[in-house]
């Protein structure tokens, strides 16, 4: 199989779907081979309104096709599974026509995200959806447009989408949020968080550095740091107006507290104390 990579933009993003058009009967009404899906989705078989899918040669190997006069469309449909939500993002495949018009245009829940034009000497074809699909839940009806068919073949081929499956999290379980804590330089510091019940919780706690936030790890200035409380050892000068947050997880959902500032006071500079013998 293989997966494309000539889109720079859209490569931080999941794929949360991929077909190759490499297995299964592709001259028959349906089709559905052996897509690469996301968990938590699935997809339902490939469908047309012009007759029977046909096999031509794709961008590597077998591509899939239809052919007829007028508009004509591919249908499928997403489902997302209970408890989770999808985002769908991006597009990449690749596409080749083999007459003159052919234009294309995707179409979700019968409302128009994309299109664009078709080169008749095949090419790969990546775009960002937009607006973008955030929160979905249920079934997504997909279509994929093709006006000015012309009689003539218009071929698919590692048809992929892009975007991120993740679970609804509409519950705040975090009871108790960290407040801004001042310490003598020397002392030790203190930031808690505090949940509601519930179980398979985890902690991350971060430090803002130069506009970013850093995981911590347990060393010998901070300790505790994947649990409710951290404790910060020993603290010094560099360490004042540091600001730290918890990242809390539960059952796959991510909450963040307050995000919260560490003020450490300076000791005051003393002459040394001089005896007289």
């Amino acid at each position: 199989m293989l997966l494309i990579g000539f889109f720079v933009e859209l490569s931080a993003q999941e794929t949360i779907y991929f077909n190759d058009f490499e297995s299964g009967n592709l001259k028959g009404a349906e089709y559905e081979g052996q897509p690469v899906v996301s968990d938590h989705i699935s997809f339902s078989v490939w469908t047309n309104n012009s007759g029977n899918f046909e096999q031509q040669d794709g961008a590597v190997g077998d591509g899939i096709s239809i052919k007829g006069n007028g508009t004509k469309s591919i249908f499928f449909k997403i489902q997302i599974e209970e408890g989770y939500q999808l985002d769908i993002t991006g597009y990449n495949f690749w596409a080749r026509k083999t007459k003159a018009a052919q234009g294309w245009t995707f179409v979700m829940n019968s409302v128009e995200y994309a299109n664009g034009e078709t080169d008749p000497d095949g090419s790969y074809i990546t775009g960002n959806f937009t607006p973008e699909l955030l929160n979905q839940t249920g079934t997504i009806e997909v279509e994929f447009r093709v006006n000015g068919m012309g009689n003539g073949y218009y071929i698919l081929d590692n048809f992929e989408l892009f975007g991120q499956v993740s679970p609804i999290c509409d519950e705040d379980f975090i009871e108790s949020q960290p407040q801004d804590e001042m310490v003598c330089r020397g002392d030790d510091a203190e930031f808690s968080v505090a949940l509601f019940s519930g179980e398979n919780k985890t902690y991350q706690w971060q430090v803002l550095l130069d506009g970013n936030w850093k995981d911590l790890t347990n060393d010998v200035i901070y300790d505790n740091v994947n649990s409710s409380t951290l404790t910060i050892v020993d603290t010094t000068d560099v360490l004042n107006q540091n600001e730290y947050r918890c990242i809390v997880t539960e059952d796959e959902c991510d909450k963040i507290s307050d995000q919260v500032t560490l003020t450490v006071i300076p000791l005051p500079d003393t002459d040394p104390i001089q005896y007289n013998n």
